[in-house]
């Protein structure tokens, strides 16, 4: 992200939350909660990293987690913490503390259990071409933890146009321009 993404970086509350983040509330972000929810709002990397670090989608981010029916699948969070650290300087530490209030309240974390692995197979060997439809695994895995209802928010054209021919919502983040 440019220096004036970075400027745009979400202030933070002394316990290292943003200063605008939804309350907490004990326990109410679980995959068990989202089981019994529809039209859950999934995040990709790129929204995490938005939030994170800063970005154009950080403003639309911050509004989806006070909605509090987002989640993230596990690889995505992976990617954001790894993209945050090595990209922008936020210490993998340091980001988990900024998304703890977060999980805690809004946002459940997807595991990669067994179906949903061999359902991101299944889409990635579908879809995927090196060069016009590069969707990583971190992406299919994201697709693949969608249920009818929900709703995939990125900024990634394949991901979008994935998500469109699997017959799923989107939700177009800005992009970096």
């Amino acid at each position: 992200m440019s220096d004036e993404a970075r400027d745009e970086t979400p202030q933070r509350a002394p316990d290292g939350a943003p200063d605008d983040a939804p309350e907490r509330a004990p326990d109410e972000a679980s995959e068990e909660a989202r089981d019994e929810a529809r039209g859950t709002t999934l995040l990709d990397a790129y929204a995490l990293i938005a939030f994170l670090a800063g970005g154009p989608a950080a403003e639309q981010v911050r509004a989806l987690l006070r909605e509090r029916d987002t989640a993230v699948a596990s690889a995505n969070l992976v990617e954001a913490l790894d993209v945050s650290q090595r990209l922008y300087g936020v210490a993998v530490s340091r980001a988990l503390e900024i998304l703890e209030p977060v999980f805690e309240l809004s946002l459940v974390v997807l595991s990669l259990d067994l179906p949903r692995a061999r359902r991101a197979a299944e889409l990635r060997a579908k879809h995927y071409h090196r060069s016009s439809r590069p969707i990583s695994l971190a992406d299919a895995v994201l697709l693949a933890s969608a249920r009818p209802g929900d709703r995939i928010a990125t900024s990634d054209p394949d991901v979008l146009a994935v998500a469109a021919a699997e017959g799923l919502e989107q939700l177009v983040l800005p992009g970096q321009g």
